[in-house]
């Protein structure tokens, strides 16, 4: 009997640390526009014994909880633009089911060996997005939206509250962006990550948009965008709950406070938090990769 309340304390204690760690994280994830799983996936695979499946599951969760909690606000205050949104969520949602899938099919059939293979290649590839944000600064561009573009809508303006003004924009390259939109779904929904670590950088750097509004649009989309990989995990049943609900109580709180801080953050504070939140996941990511693999 001792030992059995010795144990559910013991669990109490650790889904507490889990809400307050998700908290802290719903705050990361609306400033950064990322979503909650780029960081609690890293985490929680680097510090705990949990099945990979189930965090990456708990980890689109998380992600669709930041976006809808911190989505919601961005488009009420108007700097999130809803066609943008759409136009994103479509095309990464169809990535996010493939990706879930072929994630899930290369961990039962590889085993560690494949859980290690996707912590690497997912590190890498946040470690690659994160140099070219680093490089590339972009952060009020010229609004010169092509014709697909002002065919569907995607360009407006919103009120800059660092700078006092309203800031027009206009998106740009957007065939160009479809293809990377899918991609981020695709990459997203295999690796648990939600995917607005990329996700932002695709709606910067490839279609043109301000810093602050790809930060916005970028979490309204993760809400819908992560939906079809969140049901492959659902659908499989590797969902643990206990881990999901804990993580998504706290990042629901963190979100709302986060949304209401980037508002009126500057610019450059948003920026470092972005490129903060990635760099920490490819080193969480790449240093768990070849510890798996005995390489360190």
């Amino acid at each position: 009997m001792t030992t059995l309340m010795g144990e559910m304390m013991v669990d109490f204690v650790f889904y507490i640390l889990v809400f307050l760690a998700a908290m802290v994280i719903g705050v990361a994830g609306a400033m950064a526009g990322v979503g909650g799983g780029v960081l609690f996936t890293p985490v929680m695979l680097a510090f705990t014994s949990f099945d990979i499946n189930a965090v990456r599951a708990a980890g689109l969760f998380l992600a669709m909880g930041t976006s809808a909690q911190a989505g919601s606000y961005y488009l009420r205050k108007g700097v999130a633009s809803l066609p943008v949104v759409l136009y994103g969520a479509t095309w990464m949602s169809l990535g996010a089911l493939v990706g879930s899938l072929l994630g899930l099919y290369i961990v039962e059939v590889f085993g560690e060996f494949g859980k290690a293979v996707i912590r690497l290649t997912l590190g890498g590839t946040v470690l690659g997005v994160f140099f070219v944000m680093f490089l590339k600064k972009v952060e009020w561009p010229e609004a010169r939206p092509d014709r697909l573009a002002q065919m569907l809508g995607l360009y407006g303006r919103y009120y800059e509250e660092s700078l006092k003004k309203e800031v027009a924009y206009g998106a740009r390259r957007t065939l160009i962006a479809t293809f990377f939109l899918f991609l981020v779904g695709f990459i997203g929904g295999m690796f648990g990550l939600g995917g607005g670590w990329a996700l932002v950088p695709v709606y910067n750097l490839v279609m043109g948009l301000p810093l602050k509004v790809s930060v916005a649009c970028s979490s309204a989309t993760l809400a819908v965008g992560d939906a079809p990989a969140a049901w492959t995990f659902l659908r499989s049943g590797v969902v643990d709950v206990s881990l999901t609900v804990a993580a998504m109580g706290g990042v629901f709180i963190g979100a709302q406070l986060g949304s209401y801080m980037a508002m009126r953050a500057k610019v450059r504070v948003v920026r470092y938090i972005v490129l903060g939140v990635m760099l920490l996941s490819a080193i969480s990511l790449i240093q768990r990769g070849l510890s798996q693999l005995g390489l360190i």
